[in-house]
């Protein structure tokens, strides 16, 4: 039986806290989309220090659109071509997706292929791993591509796999490189050791630990943010809170793309959904 959903009820506010909000919906237009999960998330304030923090990462977060994908496809094209200078005979591009389930990969992928010259074909572009490292032959340039590289790890896996099939088919002779629509900065280190070069087109810092650079106002802001976790619950379906807080391993990441699911990189403040009594609230973005 699944659990029955009970939002809690919505509090009244003081006319400080109204105005403060109103700024943040006047500023940026995307909060108005779900206003409720921003009353919601400001109600859980419970005082003036846990607000500014809230106030402070909406100011740095990166929510991007299908514009800024549009303009994406212009400067990845530029990179591939002008300053990698790879051509369209050896080179494919390959979305990180290897199951079933829809992938923003995928998506990227898609949105922008049109965007390449003419000499490039579908025959380039692969939106499946699983499929390249079967089909992919000898002397070519592989661009593994994701929609968001939050730690890193996915791009090891992905590619720990591709290398390890092609080179059971008797192939060796390629190169590897990594493009992403949006990437935390502190995943390069990470991709750098596996001696990709790799090309994002938005760069993100961790929302406090390197946004926040004078030393009291960050460790204020940790623990800060420690007593607004504190008040979600710590098991949501099959996810554990203690897993997640700042974000998966620590991410920190302010960001979201319209109409997709947000990463669980982003502070969970943003997107979970059940409170410490065990009910559910409303949250600024959804996450399945």
């Amino acid at each position: 039986m699944s659990e029955k959903i009970l939002y809690r009820s919505k509090r009244v506010l003081e006319y400080d806290d109204f105005s403060r909000l109103m700024k943040m919906n006047n500023k940026f237009y995307w909060l108005t989309d779900n206003y409720e999960g921003l009353y919601e998330l400001w109600s859980h304030c419970d005082n003036n220090d846990e607000k500014e923090l809230v106030e402070f990462l909406i100011d740095n977060f990166q929510y991007t659109t299908g514009t800024d994908l549009k303009n994406s496809g212009a400067s990845i094209v530029n990179q591939i071509e002008n300053v990698w200078q790879l051509e369209s005979h050896n080179t494919f591009i390959v979305a990180t997706c290897d199951d079933r389930k829809p992938d923003g990969s995928q998506a990227f992928i898609q949105s922008i292929k049109n965007k390449f010259p003419i000499t490039w074909e579908n025959d380039n572009f692969y939106n499946n791993l699983l499929e390249a490292a079967h089909k992919l032959h000898d002397n070519i340039h592989i661009i593994l591509i994701d929609d968001f590289v939050g730690t890193g790890d996915t791009i090891k896996v992905k590619s720990k796999y591709l290398i390890k099939t092609l080179q059971a088919r008797g192939i060796y002779n390629y190169e590897i490189k990594v493009v992403s629509f949006a990437a935390m900065e502190f995943a390069k280190e990470k991709i750098d050791n596996l001696n990709f070069e790799f090309y994002s087109y938005l760069w993100l810092k961790k929302g406090i630990n390197e946004l926040i650079t004078n030393d009291s106002k960050r460790k204020k802001a940790v623990s800060t943010m420690r007593g607004l976790e504190n008040k979600l619950g710590e098991d949501y379906k099959k996810l554990k809170l203690s897993k997640l807080r700042f974000g998966y391993k620590q991410s920190e990441s302010l960001y979201s793309f319209e109409s997709y699911n947000i990463p669980n990189n982003v502070f969970p403040i943003f997107w979970w959904p059940k409170l410490s009594d065990n009910r559910y609230c409303k949250t600024l973005f959804n996450r399945l």
